[in-house]
């Protein structure tokens, strides 16, 4: 299947790509897409309002308290568009400190509640994986009370290379190991700093989810070297 690629632009040191389903599908393709939409939860309310009201930046950010997507509109933007049935990809090239991490962080957060499916998290070192969840992703996940009942409370399920939550499994891994990009098949897939990842990496990633029919993929980065990947 082809897809048509459209390109936003926001603040200089921002940018985002989503690439979108094409209107002329077949029949076989429509109907698959009724049934992959019959068995999705439809929250109630947009995925930005919903993470507005129930999650917080964490004590890890310079911005504590709930979330304002006034102070981070790029975020809104990737959100919304996450929530799209007809976004498949996105990919933010984002300046440092411009928030694209905890974007990514209150995407997952929102699954988690509104739309579970099995996700992989990869970063370019198992170090830095490790790090990410103690630092992160722990605690953020143990301090919001609209998920409280679905955090694990036991450490044999929530490790630094897999969370197995009530209605979901989330792996942390590590894009510079081949075994770890080999191994996992997903649905959704987180790739955080990819202009660090070896080349070729991102392909084998994607080799692993592009028979699932309602496959997701957020990438995000600061700006790579000339022939890297992003």
């Amino acid at each position: 299947m082809e897809y048509q690629t459209a390109e936003f632009a926001g603040q200089e040191t921002t940018a985002a790509q989503a690439i979108y389903t094409p209107e002329g599908r077949d029949e076989a393709q429509v109907t698959e897409g009724i049934a992959r939409d019959a068995w999705q939860i439809e929250p109630d309310i947009p995925a930005a309002q919903w993470i507005e009201r129930n999650i917080e930046f964490g004590p890890a950010s310079d911005m504590p308290g709930p979330v304002d997507f006034d102070i981070v509109p790029m975020s809104r933007f990737v959100i919304d568009s996450f929530q799209s049935r007809h976004v498949r990809r996105i990919t933010m090239q984002v300046a440092a400190q411009c928030a694209k991490t905890k974007t990514a962080e209150f995407l997952l957060m929102w699954m988690l509640r509104n739309r579970p499916s099995h996700v992989a998290w990869y970063l370019d070192t198992q170090d830095k994986v490790k790090t990410f969840w103690k630092t992160r992703l722990e605690t953020d996940f143990d301090n919001c009370a609209a998920l409280e009942d679905i955090v694990p409370k036991s450490r044999l399920r929530r490790t630094a290379r897999l969370v197995q939550f009530s209605n979901m499994d989330l792996h942390l891994l590590s894009a510079g190991t081949s075994g770890a990009r080999e191994s996992i098949t997903v649905s959704t897939v987180f790739l955080d700093e990819w202009r660090k990842y070896p080349p070729g990496a991102a392909q084998q990633i994607r080799n692993r989810f592009k028979s699932v029919s309602n496959w997701k993929e957020v990438g995000f980065s600061t700006a790579g070297d000339v022939g890297c990947e992003l």
